[in-house]
């Protein structure tokens, strides 16, 4: 089993890359802002996991097109929670299921910056979940580079081991449900749930298809999500 620092250089040695290439393809140049791995601190065995798509243009360190592989030194949603940053839907609204199962403000930021990391299944950078393939395919083979995403993002669950992995959309959700084997998995509109070989439990709900960083159904995930905490 790797550890997390080789894991961390595996990763940095293979998207750097196809980061050259995308900064010396005059089209993709413009589709992407870079790589970025870590959303949190790094954490052994964190209570919850979260993993989403890829990474979006809200980070300032975003605009420089290269690959950062360093932890933050706080999870990002704390951005909301202190107020720094208002207007950021997803973790808005992550924060309001928590609030919802019980947790003051308090525990939250406990939570979120003590017992949680955050990353995405891919590590490139752009203003929408469209613009993945679209630029990645501009410079090599997709299928290759979205089958090495998932291997990067099961290797990560089985060094860190989680007690919770949570998907942050359904398209997330089913592409490594695709590529890993589950024991059961199960799906109702907007939220659901799958386990790997190894028990680790994995739960993910649908983003707002008008405003993409909305939980769909956030009632409706919030009490679903009750059942695993």
């Amino acid at each position: 089993m790797k550890n997390i620092d080789t894991w961390n250089k595996n990763v940095s040695n293979y998207i750097n890359e196809p980061n050259q290439k995308l900064l010396e393809n005059e089209e993709a140049v413009q589709l992407y802002n870079g790589f970025y791995v870590w959303d949190s601190k790094i954490l052994q065995n964190p209570k919850i996991m979260f993993i989403g798509i890829n990474p979006g243009n809200g980070n300032l360190e975003n605009d420089v097109k290269k690959v950062i592989t360093k932890p933050c030194q706080q999870m990002s949603y704390l951005e909301y929670l202190d107020g720094e940053n208002e207007s950021y839907t997803l973790a808005k609204e992550t924060v309001e299921v928590f609030y919802k199962n019980g947790y003051n403000k308090e525990e939250v930021r406990n939570l979120l910056n003590e017992k949680t990391v955050k990353t995405n299944f891919f590590y490139i950078i752009t203003s929408n979940q469209t613009l993945i393939k679209e630029a990645v395919s501009k410079v090599t083979d997709f299928k290759s580079f979205q089958l090495q995403s998932y291997i990067f993002t099961a290797d990560l669950i089985d060094i860190l081991k989680p007690d919770l992995v949570i998907f942050e959309g359904k398209s997330v959700f089913d592409m490594f449900k695709d590529y890993d084997d589950c024991t059961t998995c199960e799906w109702f509109e907007n939220f659901g749930s799958m386990q790997r070989l190894d028990g680790t439990k994995i739960i993910g709900y649908s983003r707002n298809l008008n405003k993409y960083n909305n939980i769909k159904d956030l009632d409706g995930f919030a009490k679903y999500l009750s059942q695993f905490l």
